[in-house]
């Protein structure tokens, strides 16, 4: 029985790069916990930089897995939604 990493590892390729992201975003995370007066400053930056490699990430992921990903383009449209939705609310 093949593990879940080994699956995706097999059928999309570039599935690190969201591994990597997840990472990054856990890393955020504690940085903003355990310095909360720097970071009230510093968050809009680190929250930018992650979004953008989110998005760097999901475009690579998108173009690359086209023939693999049934409506790959709705993939990549979900993302452009994503950012979007991020920035009028300032989730």
């Amino acid at each position: 029985m093949a593990t879940i990493v080994q699956r995706a590892a097999g059928s999309i390729k570039n599935w690190w790069l969201y591994l990597v992201i997840g990472i990054l975003l856990v890393l955020g995370s504690i940085y903003v916990f355990m310095t909360p007066l720097a970071s009230f400053v510093s968050l809009a930056l680190v929250f930018s930089m992650l979004m953008l490699f989110d998005g760097i990430g999901t475009i690579i992921t998108s173009i690359t897995n086209k023939d693999n990903i049934k409506g790959w383009g709705w993939h990549l449209c979900n993302w452009n939604y994503r950012n979007i939705y991020w920035n009028f609310t300032g989730i």
